[in-house]
């Protein structure tokens, strides 16, 4: 939330763009160029507006790209290769079920 002493800039140059948002210069021109990221020129000066930044990331976001913190057990499995995540996993697939029953 923004108080009413912070200011927050209705635009960025691209330089600014570019530490922000983490993307590079390069890919930020490419966006311009498809026309995924409108621009703003002022004379020479090329801005982006804030609002229009926000809103490249938020249509860019990705649901569960963000891993979970990991138990040592879990980091254990992860350096054990894709065999000891498979095993992890077959352990924990489900934690609640009852043992399976026996053949008769």
């Amino acid at each position: 939330m923004t108080s009413e002493l912070e200011i927050r800039p209705l635009a960025h140059q691209l330089q600014s763009a570019v530490r922000l948002t983490g993307i590079s210069r390069s890919q930020l021109y490419e966006l311009i160029k498809h026309g995924e990221l409108p621009i703003v020129k002022v004379g020479r000066r090329t801005l982006i507006a804030d609002d229009d930044l926000r809103s490249l990331l938020c249509r860019h976001r990705v649901a569960g790209e963000i891993a979970p913190q990991q138990s040592p057990s879990e980091s254990d499995a992860s350096a054990a290769g894709p065999r000891g995540r498979r095993a992890l996993l077959r352990e924990n697939v489900r934690p609640n079920a009852s043992p399976p029953k026996a053949a008769t």
